[in-house]
């Protein structure tokens, strides 16, 4: 027996050597650093990905530092592999790293990159790149430029966010990716910006008003958090998706904010009866939090989608009825309503929801042809169901 352990220990150890590392071979750079990579293409074109040498933080036993130049390719047993892809966490907290020179074979540049990079000072964004992920270049407190080439078309949440030295706003042709919180004043974006990412404009308490263009398509989460002057918002029909929470904290705001199809943000100070207008099809993420003193929402019969929290703390309201159009309620939608006392849900198919109540030990009424369908679908059968009359 005491001859096989030392077999199994070595077994675990190379388990935990597996687990331990992201990558799957390393070497050195030009500019003498040790970079990490990982295969993700094994045939032609044989490709690979920049990551960083562990999975969890620290993800170094020695961070680098000093400038790096990073090549288009690289010789591995025989096999030369081009690199696409800077991987997510690949140089976090890498705080002595102050100069990055990426190649022009890098398509994504992936989330939190180069997260916490504090003495990072100079990077290129490369004319390859399409994507760049949430957080990528968050509290990079020494860069004081980017530059966002035409090819890029996403850029992910909070992308800059703590970029405390750039002092112009970062977009290209088709995103919008940062505004330093210092701006003040009107602020007009550019016709053909078909995308403003979350976080963009957080924290510009200057800004007092944003003229949106008519190509917009998107916006992401929490795009105008905490613009606290912000007076004027015009969202334009092209519009057709928001993140959650795009103008939360922004108290200057008095009026509903929507299009033609998307209702967005609903000023917590709103009393009352509220209708929202026919044509609407969703009702954004957290668009009535807090909204203490409404008593009654009027939803239109074009609706299909309630994202999550969009009645959040709407502790006064009453009764809701669910049009016969909702498919879904996302998570939290009516939480903290404390006063909901009935639901009417008018949907033949019971809408896919999820924890979006927090009683359900309240009445909900149903179409009397449903009333089996919702006693068996969660979590509508926790409720009180009963079927409505005809």
């Amino acid at each position: 027996m005491r001859y096989r352990i030392a077999p199994l220990l070595l077994f675990l150890t190379c388990l935990l050597c597996i687990s331990a590392y992201a990558y799957d071979f390393a070497l050195p750079c030009g500019s003498g650093q040790t970079i990490y990579y990982k295969i993700t293409s094994n045939s032609e074109p044989y490709t690979v990905e920049i990551v960083a040498q562990n999975e969890e933080a620290p993800y170094y036993a020695t961070f680098p530092s000093g400038q790096m130049v990073i090549p288009p390719a690289v010789r591995y047993e025989k096999r030369t592999y081009t690199i696409t892809s800077i991987g997510a966490n690949a140089f976090y907290k890498c705080i002595r790293l102050n100069k990055v020179t990426l190649p022009n074979t890098i398509t994504e540049i992936k989330e939190e990159a180069f997260n916490s990079c504090t003495a990072l000072s100079h990077i290129n964004i490369p004319t390859s790149v399409t994507k760049i992920g949430q957080s990528a270049f968050a509290d990079c407190a020494s860069l004081s430029k980017i530059t966002l080439p035409p090819s890029v078309n996403e850029v992910g949440e909070w992308a800059f966010d703590g970029c405390s030295k750039i002092n112009k706003p970062v977009f290209n042709e088709h995103c919008f990716a940062y505004m330093p919180p210092t701006f003040s004043g009107k602020y007009v974006v550019l016709e053909g910006i078909t995308h403003i990412s979350g976080g963009a404009f957080s924290h510009c308490i200057g800004l007092t008003e944003i003229v949106l263009p008519t190509s917009l398509r998107a916006i992401g989460e929490r795009a105008f958090f905490f613009c606290s002057n912000l007076k004027n918002v015009t969202l334009p029909n092209a519009v057709t998706q928001i993140g959650k929470s795009v103008f939360a904290g922004c108290t200057a705001l008095t009026q509903p904010i929507y299009n033609a199809t998307i209702f967005a943000y609903m000023p917590p100070t709103r009393t009352g009866t509220y209708t929202i207008a026919e044509g609407i099809k969703q009702i954004a993420g957290w668009a009535f939090y807090s909204c203490a003193n409404l008593t009654e929402v009027i939803l239109p019969s074009s609706l299909t989608h309630i994202a999550e929290g969009a009645f959040y703390e709407c502790e006064n309201l009453k009764a809701i009825t669910i049009p016969k159009s909702v498919t879904y309620i996302g998570e939290d939608a009516f939480a903290g309503c404390d006063n909901l006392k009935n639901i009417t849900c008018l949907a033949i198919t019971p809408p896919n929801a999820s924890l979006s109540f927090d009683d359900v030990h309240i009445p909900l009424f149903v179409p009397a042809n449903s009333l089996a369908n919702y006693k068996l679908q969660e979590p509508w059968k926790q409720f009180e169901v009963k079927a409505l009359n005809k």
